[in-house]
């Protein structure tokens, strides 16, 4: 979490403490301040709906969007927006959420989620994380519904490689390689002498957990449809835990975000293991070339599936 977040948040604070408000902070860097290591955009605050119009007064000098109810086809409340310092915030009150097949559900009531954590001297209401992962669940969002459930069942986060990664992440890679093959050539993995670098046009995530990192996995784009995954590894000691799968998941996620329609990888065909692993994952071996498997599969198809496992139908 950057530090700008911190003095926003700071301002936000002193502004609304004393006052009889029912506010949270939620969406990123509410999970943040729960601990969670997640990429932060904006600051995101949940109130009632006199709640919203009584936080737009407080920071009346910040308003670039004034509150007003508005609705799209998943989500209606009263929404407005600030900018404090260069960070967007965005207001909501009374927020309400589209149910498949039960309507508009009641409008959420803070109070009954909210827990209080402590940071900078500040004691800040937030939604919980496991309210959180409830609500994104029901629209559909699973996605991000994962990676919270994720987190609170193993309290792994799974997040861009930062440049203060790169030693345990290069290190991590090259024990996995050297314990497969027995020998290592560094001189054959200069991509990982810079990670950040060799990486600047493509996605490289890490694995946390218990404050250390346990796993890697990166997508390439090979064309505007197609990325390649690379550089799969799980820490030995830390593997058949579902890591690995969780990795190539949010790999797979973000790719489809960015609306890439099918994902490729390669791997030894003797690596029985790590065949298996991705074919019972969805991948379908494609062809072979002397000793390496090719593998690939459509996203369109994986989002489908998880939507089917997380009862959403086809």
């Amino acid at each position: 979490m950057k530090t700008p977040y911190l003095a926003v948040l700071r301002t936000i604070y002193e502004r609304l403490r004393d006052t009889p408000i029912e506010w949270v902070v939620t969406g990123s860097l509410g999970m943040a301040l729960q601990g969670m290591r997640v990429e932060v955009h904006d600051i995101d605050l949940q109130t009632d709906e006199i709640g919203a119009y009584k936080i737009e007064r407080r920071l009346a000098d910040y308003i670039i969007q004034p509150v007003r109810y508005v609705a799209s086809e998943r989500i209606r409340s009263h929404f407005g927006r600030l900018e404090i310092e260069g960070v967007t915030v965005e207001i909501m009150g009374a927020l309400q959420k589209w149910l498949d097949g039960q309507g508009w559900e009641r409008p959420v009531d803070v109070t009954k989620y909210r827990r209080f954590v402590e940071v900078d001297g500040m004691r800040v209401p937030v939604l919980s994380l496991a309210y959180e992962q409830q609500a994104y669940q029901k629209l559909g969002r699973l996605d991000k519904a994962r990676t919270i459930r994720r987190w609170l069942d193993k309290r792994l986060s799974i997040v861009p490689f930062r440049p203060e990664d790169q030693q345990p992440a290069k290190a991590l890679i090259l024990a996995g390689l050297e314990e497969h093959w027995g020998v290592l050539d560094e001189g054959k993995n200069p991509d990982l002498n810079d990670i950040a670098s060799s990486y600047a046009d493509a996605v490289f995530l890490v694995a946390w957990q218990d404050g250390e990192i346990v796993g890697t996995g990166a997508f390439r784009p090979v064309s505007g449809e197609t990325v390649e995954i690379v550089r799969m590894s799980v820490k030995q000691g830390k593997r058949r835990q579902g890591i690995g799968s969780e990795i190539l998941a949010e790999l797979c996620w973000r790719a489809y975000r960015q609306g890439y329609k099918r994902a490729i990888l390669e791997t030894t065909a003797s690596w029985e293991e790590v065949v298996v692993f991705y074919q019972a994952f969805g991948f379908e071996v494609t062809h072979q070339v002397a000793g390496d498997l090719y593998f690939a599969m459509d996203l369109q198809e994986f989002v489908e599936r998880e939507r089917q496992r997380a009862g959403y139908g086809g």
